[in-house]
Parts: structure tokens; sequence; C-alpha cells
């Protein structure tokens, strides 16, 4: 994922990611890919619930066409669907924030943290859930 990559926009560490992958893996070898894609174009509250501009992410093809750029060929390409990035969302982010707050009322942090659990889900549920998802690429060389 371009997460772990430095670059100035998303899309600037999804290329730097491919690249390092493209470097690293030998001449017929294999290599699993998970990136954030659009489903469709983002509308503004996708864009805000996500806190993305415009030309972070791409859609799938754009996503395979910029593996290709970097020597990289999809072998198998597929997409967490709803339920998974519901199931995401609901046992990470959202649902460990919120067990949190539940298990540590009186804790200094509460607030703090009870206010990043209701701004993630209204982002996810009111901004990017039926247009953002991930995609997993298989890719070699």
């Amino acid at each position: 994922s371009s997460h772990a990559w430095p670059g100035a926009t998303a899309r600037e560490s999804t290329g730097n990611a491919l690249a390092a992958l493209a470097a690293a893996v030998r001449p017929g070898g294999r290599v699993l890919f998970g990136e954030g894609i659009w489903q469709q174009e983002p509308t503004p509250a996708a864009l805000a619930g996500l806190g993305a501009e415009p030309g972070d992410y791409g859609s799938l093809l754009e996503l395979i066409r910029l593996a290709e750029s970097h020597g990289l060929r999809a072998l198998q390409v597929t997409v967490a669907d709803q339920r998974e990035w519901d199931l995401f969302e609901s046992e990470g982010p959202i649902g460990r924030g919120q067990r949190w707050a539940l298990e540590h009322p009186g804790h200094p942090l509460h607030a703090e943290v009870t206010a990043e659990v209701d701004a993630r889900r209204s982002g996810y549920y009111g901004g990017y859930r039926s247009s953002f998802t991930l995609a997993y690429l298989v890719l070699s060389t």
C-alpha cells in the first residue's frame, strides 16, 4: 500500500511503492499489492469523509495501468466488497475506538477519542462508504 511509502501525494506514494516492488521482485516472481481506489467518481462528501483530494486515488483501471508503467503485470485483480469494507471499519478504526471509549469512560482522552470515532463514522457512512474501496492486485514482472 502507498501508506508505507513517501510521496507528496497519495498518487505519488502509490507510484513509489510500485517502483520499489518492481525493483524487489525477481523476474517471474509475484507480489500482492493492496491500494485504495474510487469505484465511482468521488463526491465532495466522499472526498471530505476520506480526507482526500480529487487526484489522490484513481480507478481500478488506472491502478492497473500505473502498475504496468512500472513493469508489473496484473495476474489477478479483486476488490473488497461492501461487507468486507464495513467489517474493516467496524472492527478497525471505528469499532476499536468505540470499544475503548465504552471501556474507559473516565479517561482523560475519552472525549477526544469519542470525537475521532464520531468523525470517522460520519466520514465513512456519510461520505466514502459506497464509492471508495481497496483493490488487491497479484502482480508479476
